[in-house]
């Protein structure tokens, strides 16, 4: 039987989103997706134009994120690009993910955190992003200890992004140079061993338990 995917908190399909490399933005779903993959998201205009734009065979549902209309440990893989800071309660997230994710099922998650002092002002300041309330604020430590109840962590990345390549990208007009500079900037802090402090994007991926 083939791997069941799910895109927690899908969007329009993540054309938008910045690739694990960094380095290029394009969407997961349009990689990773097909007829076993499922993209869900609360938001019926967006997951319409997911529809539209994503034309491998992913099935896509508008719901609740924190009530999926999937079984228990019913899916073999979850990715969640910064979907978790627009939910009401981030916990309830977590819990609903682990929930449908098989024993040993694999998960991968990028999420917006509070670690950077700026990045946090300015998340208070702006208020949405895309036009979705940002609602849950939390740092790489707390949502690291959520995690851990539930899984085996494999992998942990902090990156940095300038608050002037968030402006770019909140209009869809990042250049690339702006994505390298922060990739290269990311990679200073790590040297420097202040990417934790100074990160602004965190990634986690591993196992569930």
């Amino acid at each position: 039987m083939d791997n069941i995917i799910l895109d927690f908190g899908c969007g329009n399909g993540g054309f938008d989103e910045i690739l694990p490399d960094r380095l290029h933005v394009g969407s997961w779903l349009q990689l990773n997706g097909g007829i076993n993959a499922y993209g869900v998201d609360y938001n019926s205009k967006k997951i319409e134009e997911a529809s539209v734009s994503i034309t491998n065979g992913t099935k896509f549902y508008i719901c609740d994120c924190s009530n999926l209309p999937f079984n228990d440990n019913s899916v073999d893989s979850v990715h969640c690009w910064g979907t978790l800071h627009h939910m009401k309660n981030y916990h309830d997230g977590i819990i609903e993910i682990f929930r449908v994710l098989k024993a040993g099922g694999k998960f991968y998650f990028v999420e917006t955190v509070d670690n950077d002092c700026i990045y946090k002002f300015a998340r208070r300041i702006w208020g949405k992003w895309q036009g979705d309330e940002i609602y849950s604020k939390f740092t790489s430590m707390e949502l690291e200890e959520d995690i851990y109840k539930y899984s085996t962590v494999l992998d942990i990345k902090y990156y940095h992004r300038f608050l002037i390549s968030e402006v770019f990208r909140s209009f869809r007009k990042e250049p690339i140079l702006s994505l390298y500079i922060n990739n290269w900037y990311s990679m200073l802090l790590r040297v420097l061993k202040l990417d934790k402090k100074c990160c602004c994007h965190f990634m986690i991926s591993g196992i569930k338990k």
